[in-house]
């Protein structure tokens, strides 16, 4: 498919109706609590909230959802997953975080919100979880904020998603089309799918081929040595 650029009224920087802070009140004081202890940055709850609701507005409005299980990778604070999870709620998330701390941080917020029937915390680095056959080619969705640059993140997800998946990332409004080269993302399996230019600028990448089982490499090697270069690098960290 050819990619293409769509826009989105400037409301969904607002949070959205269901995830109010009068409708979801527990989700509300989980962001809070994550701001409390560093997890989080500064800016409005309903920004941040509205921000996260983008991804399920992006996925859900263009008849292309390929449906099945959704990855938060690297859930850091629980966005964009946990909002994801409330306005999804026929849906199973797995909300993925490498550091200890920020796992549990999830899980506290998982079980206070009444998720646990569906929402899973795993506390694993992406390059070794997407080598686990429980994982592996397991998602039709995997959603990233702030995991890294292009070349990581694109070799990182690439493993846990089903075919025909989409992975939707943050982008700079002014993304250089260097930073998704067809080549080096045709050795993953992936594809530049369509993007979404406001109020918040997501790319979004489409697996059309099994990806290699080489891919993602040990630990740490696809941030030291990435596929590709990124001149832009990767977004200001946001929690």
């Amino acid at each position: 498919m050819t990619a293409e650029t769509t826009s989105a009224s400037s409301g969904l920087l607002d949070a959205p109706s269901t995830v109010t802070r009068d409708r979801a009140p527990i989700l509300w004081s989980a962001l809070e609590r994550a701001r409390s202890v560093g997890a989080l940055g500064d800016g409005p709850i309903a920004h941040h909230v509205g921000h996260a609701a983008a991804y399920a507005w992006c996925v859900a409005d263009h008849g292309d959802d390929p449906g099945g299980a959704v990855l938060d990778l690297g859930s850091g604070a629980g966005l964009p997953g946990l909002v994801l999870a409330h306005l999804w709620p026929e849906r199973k998330l797995v909300l993925m975080d490498s550091a200890r701390r920020r796992a549990e941080l999830l899980l506290a917020a998982v079980e206070a919100c009444g998720l646990g029937d569906r929402v899973e915390v795993v506390c694993a680095r992406a390059e070794e979880a997407a080598h686990d056959p429980r994982w592996r080619a397991a998602f039709g969705v995997v959603v990233g904020r702030s995991f890294g640059a292009p070349a990581v993140v694109a070799e990182c997800s690439a493993g846990f998603l089903a075919p025909g998946g989409l992975l939707v990332v943050s982008d700079p409004p002014v993304a250089a089309p260097e930073r998704w080269p067809a080549d080096a993302m045709s050795e993953l399996g992936l594809v530049v799918h369509r993007s979404m230019a406001s109020p918040v600028h997501l790319q979004v990448l489409r697996s059309v081929t099994p990806c290699p089982a080489r891919f993602p490499r040990r630990n740490g090697v696809p941030a030291k040595r990435p596929l590709w270069p990124s001149r832009a690098g990767r977004l200001p960290a946001s929690r």
